[in-house]
C-alpha cells in the first residue's frame, strides 16, 4: 500500500467557470434572440403561441383530473379519456417548450 505524503487536492473553483449571467447574455446575442427581440410581429406571435400551449396543457390536464375524480365523463373509462387527452397535453408542452426557449432568448 502506497501512502501519499500530501492529500490530493481537487480545486472545484475553476477560474474560468461560466456564470448563468454569461450564458443568458450569450443566448440574448444569438441570431435567434436578436431576431425575436427586434421583430415587430415575431415576439407577439411567439408569445401568443406560448399562451395557447399553456391553455392547451392546463385544459387537458383539468379534463383528465376531473375524470379521475369522477366529476366529468363518468361513462368513459379512464384509459380511453387519457388516450384522447394525452397527445394534446404533449402538444401543449412542446409548444410551450419551443416558444419558451424563444422568449427566453429574446429577453424583451
Amino acid at each position: 500500500m502506497v501512502r501519499l505524503t500530501q492529500p490530493v487536492r481537487r480545486d472545484c473553483h475553476n477560474s474560468e467557470q461560466v456564470s448563468i449571467l454569461q450564458i443568458c447574455q450569450w443566448l440574448e446575442n444569438t441570431p435567434v434572440g436578436v431576431t425575436v427581440r427586434q421583430s415587430i410581429w415575431l415576439f407577439p406571435i411567439v408569445e401568443t403561441i406560448h399562451t395557447v400551449g399553456i391553455v392547451l396543457m392546463a385544459g387537458t390536464i383539468a379534463v383528465a383530473d376531473l375524470r379521475l375524480l369522477g366529476f366529468a365523463l363518468r361513462r368513459e373509462p379512464v384509459p380511453a379519456v387519457l388516450a384522447q387527452v394525452l397527445p394534446w397535453t404533449w402538444a401543449g408542452f412542446a409548444m410551450m417548450f419551443v416558444t419558451g426557449a424563444l422568449l427566453v432568448s429574446s429577453r424583451r
